[in-house]
């Protein structure tokens, strides 16, 4: 069963944010998943870098590692893909090949312990071309309070995400409700959109060219043999 929620133009609480849900899709069940991934390589086609994120219900037992209830991923566009984990005992041939597709970029904050988490639950997945964002916001002097997806996102994209209010257990339950989903689908999109702000200032520390195209930067310094952050990438942020 697929829910597919659109908000045309849903913004967040500040005026000025550009951190914009044009479509939202919760997705139940695997063979759903097919067309939602054709649709995120097509608007990647220009901007190869996607927004990542997961949740799950923390454990109470030392050591113990959770199991993902959610797979929240957001194109820079606005396209937000919530695939409910929770529910699927694997995952399709499409998804797999998405997540350890080198040359489509996978940011976030803490996204390295998300790939260990999607791994745990489906030992064939493996998350390729993750990139912390943290590391890019070092590298353009670019700091927060406590470098958190929160500090961050309202540092460079001046609005608050809320994550008081989070009710950890409603990961795992039948349906999401709309203000649940659209703080999943902002965790995601929040990554991809602080990845765009930052990365004309990459450019900036990095050279005296002109400022070129958005994928042709991508291309220079995440994507190409030898990039300058290729070192980074698939690393747990220390």
């Amino acid at each position: 069963m697929n829910r597919n929620y659109s908000f045309s133009g849903y913004k967040n609480n500040h005026p000025s944010s550009h951190c914009t849900i044009t479509e939202l899709r919760i997705i139940h069940e695997p063979d759903e998943i097919d067309e939602a991934i054709n649709e995120i390589y097509k608007r990647c086609k220009h901007y190869p870098v996607v927004g990542m994120d997961c949740e799950w219900i923390p454990t109470t037992k030392k050591n113990q590692q959770p199991d993902v209830s959610l797979l929240q991923i957001a194109t820079v566009d606005g396209f937000c893909v919530l695939i409910r984990t929770c529910y699927m005992t694997e995952l399709p041939p499409s998804l797999l090949d998405f997540l350890s597709d080198r040359k489509i970029i996978k940011v976030g904050v803490g996204i390295f312990n998300d790939g260990k988490v999607l791994h745990h639950k489906f030992q064939n997945c493996q998350v390729v071309g993750r990139l912390d964002i943290r590391y890019l916001s070092r590298s353009c002097n670019v700091f927060s309070r406590s470098e958190s997806l929160k500090e961050l996102t309202k540092s460079l994209l001046h609005f608050e995400l809320d994550k008081d209010n989070v009710l950890f257990y409603k990961w795992n339950s039948r349906e999401l409700d709309e203000d649940t989903a659209r703080y999943a689908a902002l965790d995601a999109l929040a990554g991809v959109k602080i990845f765009e702000k930052l990365l004309p200032l990459y450019h900036e520390q990095m050279s005296d060219d002109p400022l070129l195209p958005s994928k042709k930067l991508i291309e220079r310094y995440f994507i190409n043999p030898g990039s300058s952050c290729a070192r980074i990438f698939d690393r747990k942020f220390k």
